[in-house]
Formats: structure tokens, sequence, C-alpha cells
């Protein structure tokens, strides 16, 4: 079944080595004749008498080396599988080859190779000629059919030695309907002429289908809004100075890694979608004041050159907000074919200036999706998913009254208790039932120190000195510049011709907003 003087060279060599078949990502070969050094020896022209085309799995060692000598040197089956792109796998041909070592018996002339796949499907559109390759050169194997899960093979011709090296090549993946990480799995057995099946190997991951990107968001966005500067201004924080930020800007920093080490789509433009309350960035691009929203150009205008930096050579492309200011998406151009591999993101605020718009608490999120230059809609993307990209908050107490009645008829009972030692502005929004879903620009009504006040009449008659009315129903936002575990502000009204008062509770984190 197998050539005797072939076994006699390599018997040596595979010592430990199983005796069925194995499935392997490939093989590192000694070819004979190869001047190498003899395990270990330090003579470098020593001749390998490896057999080309049949693995070796240990070698010899010569304890007297001499110039001239011969020698088996081990080879290595290569086991690491190969990493490709998912999005590649669904859009072109995505090799996954593999090696077949025969156990102690070989093959011969009859026998049929049947190779599985598991994790993915062959993608039998362009796996159209599958070889299976004797390395040694002695067998002749064709293929016999193929389907989405299984390949077989015949040997036409041919005996060979005992783990000769059979190479698979022609078979591509089909990752339909993947979007997650998934491994490729081959195993194979023979069949002889008489219907046994021998050199039966257990599955082996050869190839990684991943998606080709994955991101990390290095340095969150932490802007705080100075409630002291009317909530125009981002204060400086402890986290500035490794960004290099100054007063009134926000740095957003993001490392992408390319995960795929083997068939991957070349990259021409990379979007980055971000989301959260943009409706400052609204107010400060939009210079035309024409009732429209800001273009692309206004948006890009504002933000300026340095709002990308990236570590390659990706060149900033385009800015748009959408109209409802809650969605900015950045294109960059991928120069070389490539991502860069860490980009930051600079968001300048205007500041407490006249026109200015008041910044609002809001979390932000960024995706990234890598394009490649095929024009839509055939366009193939490569996304990294949603990621937190982190918050604004405000720098003080915020607490909300969910309902106030004020009139001639209602006594309004509010009172703000400060526990902590901090002093700072109290300021207010509103929202009149009936007349406005959206938070009023904020007033300052006092100052907050140590122990309970009674702001009952600093807010209630700001609320009707700026709406310019004298009753109605209201829900108050009011704010402190002093730490949120300081404040405590007590709600409740009593109308003046009855007895009973009602509660609208105590808000804070002193206090129960149930």
């Amino acid at each position: 079944m197998f050539k005797k003087t072939l076994l006699a060279l390599s018997i040596a060599g595979i010592a430990g080595f199983a005796n069925a078949g194995t499935v392997v990502t490939s093989v590192t070969e000694v070819a004979n004749g190869a001047a190498v050094a003899c395990n270990g020896d330090a003579v470098v022209d020593d001749t390998a008498s490896n057999v080309d085309g049949v693995y070796e799995a240990t070698g010899t060692t010569n304890t007297t080396p001499a110039v001239g000598a011969t020698c088996v040197i081990a080879e290595t089956l290569v086991t690491t599988p190969t990493s490709s792109s998912i999005e590649a796998a669904q859009n072109v041909a995505v090799p996954a080859n593999a090696s077949l070592v025969a156990g102690i018996g070989g093959y011969e002339a009859g026998d049929t190779i049947t190779i599985n796949i598991s994790g993915a499907q062959i993608d039998t559109a362009t796996s159209l000629s599958p070889t299976l390759t004797d390395a040694s050169g002695v067998l002749t194997i064709n293929v016999l059919d193929i389907t989405a899960t299984a390949v077989r093979f015949t040997v036409t011709a041919g005996t060979s030695a005992g783990y000769v090296i059979l190479n698979l090549t022609g078979i591509n993946l089909d990752a339909t309907g993947l979007s997650a990480s998934t491994e490729v799995t081959y195993d194979a057995f023979a069949t002889n002429t008489s219907g046994t099946d021998f050199d039966v190997s257990s599955g082996v991951v050869v190839a990684d289908l991943v998606p080709q990107y994955s991101a990390t968001v290095v340095d969150s966005m932490d802007g705080i809004i100075d409630v002291s500067a009317d909530r125009k201004s981002l204060a400086l924080n402890a986290d500035d100075a490794h960004t290099g930020e100054v007063l009134n800007q926000d740095t957003l920093a993001i490392a992408v890694s390319l995960d795929a080490t083997g068939t991957i789509i070349t990259p021409a433009t990379v979007e980055y979608v971000f989301s959260g309350d943009f409706s400052w960035l609204e107010t400060a691009a939009n210079t035309s004041d024409d009732g429209k929203a800001a273009t692309a150009a206004e948006v890009q205008t504002y933000l300026g050159g340095g709002f990308y930096t990236g570590t390659g050579d990706d060149t900033l492309t385009s800015t748009t907000l959408n109209a409802d200011m809650d969605t900015l998406t950045v294109i960059t151009a991928a120069v070389s074919g490539d991502v860069d591999t860490a980009g930051e993101f600079l968001f300048p605020v205007q500041g407490n200036v006249t026109g200015a718009a008041v910044l609002n608490e809001t979390p932000y999120s960024v995706s990234i999706t890598a394009k490649d230059a095929t024009a839509a809609p055939n366009t193939i993307s490569m996304s990294t998913g949603s990621k937190s990209a982190g918050e604004w908050n405000l720098n003080g107490s915020v607490v909300t009254v969910p309902y106030m009645p004020f009139d001639d008829n209602t006594a309004v009972i509010m009172r703000h208790t400060n526990t902590g030692v901090q002093t700072g502005d109290i300021s207010v929004r509103y929202m009149l039932e009936g007349v406005s879903t959206a938070w009023s620009e904020s007033i300052v009504v006092g100052s907050s120190s140590r122990g309970v006040m009674n702001i009952r009449d600093a807010v209630i008659n700001a609320i009707k000195a700026d709406a310019g009315v004298t009753s109605g129903k209201v829900a108050i936002e009011i704010t402190t510049n002093v730490p949120a575990a300081d404040v405590t502000v007590y709600a409740a009204y009593k109308v003046k011709d009855e007895q009973d008062r009602g509660f609208v509770g105590t808000f804070g984190q002193h206090g129960s907003a149930n």
C-alpha cells in the first residue's frame, strides 16, 4: 500500500506522530539537500536527507558533525489558523487552504478522501477547481464532488509513503449571515476500495472569520457644563491635561484595530457617526442665519482643520449635522488604503458669549464604518458597531420639580437645603403647561449657602416675569452650582381656600424623588 523505500527514509522522523491522518493549516518542510545546521550542531553545511513531500516529525543528531554530513531535520506542523475578514468572505473569494498529513499507511489508487467543513460553508460558486496535491509528487488526485459542507477527492494513480503531505487549495469560504467571529474547522477521513474508513482526523481550526475592524474609545468625551457660565461653557477638569484641552474644548480619542490578517477589503473612506445632543453645534456653525439648518460646509468651517487628527495619513473630507441635531457624520479618506490606528476629535464650544447655545447634559456614542471604493448600492461596509463615547454633565446639583401650580389662590411652598460648605448660584429653567415643550433659557434667581432657604418667591417671580404670565402650571428645573450630594429641594402647594396641602415631592440626593 505504500513505498517501503520512502518509508524507510522517514520512519526515524515520525516517532511520536499519530498513526492516523492529521489536518493542519500547513507544513513547514525542509527540502532534501538543504544546507542547514543539524539539530543543534553548529555545522551550517550539513546536508538534510529529508524526503520531499513527506512529514518528518523528529530529526537525527550528529554527535560528530563533519562537513558534508547528512541528517534529518524535524519539520513543523503549522496549526495557527489564518484570520480573514467576514466582510471579505461575504463579497470576494477568501481561500481556506490547509494540509492533510497521511497516517502510517499513506494512500493508493482507488482511495477516496473526504474533507468536511464547519463554522462556515464552501462558496461553491467560486470554488470551481478545488485541488488536493501530493507534495511528494507520487499520487494523482482528482476532485470527485463538492457541496457547501464537504469536498471529496479520489486517488486515481500512485501509491504513497506514510505521512505524505497533501495540500488543499481552491476552497473559498461563504460567510453569508455571519456577523460575529467564527472558527472554520476541517475534519477528514479516507475510504479504501473495500469501503473501510481510515485516517480519520478530528476537527481542526484552519481559518478564522472575524469582523475586519474593531474600535476602542481611549479617551471619552467628559465635558463639564459650567452652570456658573449660564451653561454655555465647558469647564476644565482633571482629565484635560493629557489631551491638551483648554477651556471650552472636549476631546474624543479612538483606537481602531485591523483584526484580519488574511484576506481583507481595502477601505477607501471611514465614516464616524456621533450620536448625542449637537444643538450647540448647529447654533455655533449656522452663520448664514437663513432659518435653515447649518450646511455641511458651515459645520466643517466651525469645527476647523484641527477637528480630526490621526496617526496615519487619513484626511478629513466632510462633516454633516442632521436636521434633528442629534447625529454628526464625519467622513475621512483612507489615503493609503488603510484606517488610521488612532484618531482624535476635538469638539469646541463657543463659551459664554452672546448668541451661544445652552449646553445640555447628554450621553455621546460613536460608530465607525470603513467602506471600500465600490459605488453604491454595492459598497462594502465594515462596521465596528456602536461604542459609548462618554457624556457631558453639569458641575452642580440639578433637580426637577415636575409640577407646580401658581396663581393668586395658590400658596407655593419651596424650600432649598444646602448641607455642604460650598456657595453657588441657583438658576432655574421652566416649561409652562400648554405654552411650550422646551426648557426656557436659564435664569439666575439667587445664591445658595449652607442652610435652609425659602426660594418660593425668587423662583416663581422669576418665572412670571420671564414668561409674562401671572398664573399657570409649570415644571421647574433648579440648578445649584454646588455638589449635587449637598442639595435637597422640598416642593408643595396649598390652595388658599381649602385646608389640604398638595405635596409634590422632596428632590435631590438627600430626599426621595418618589
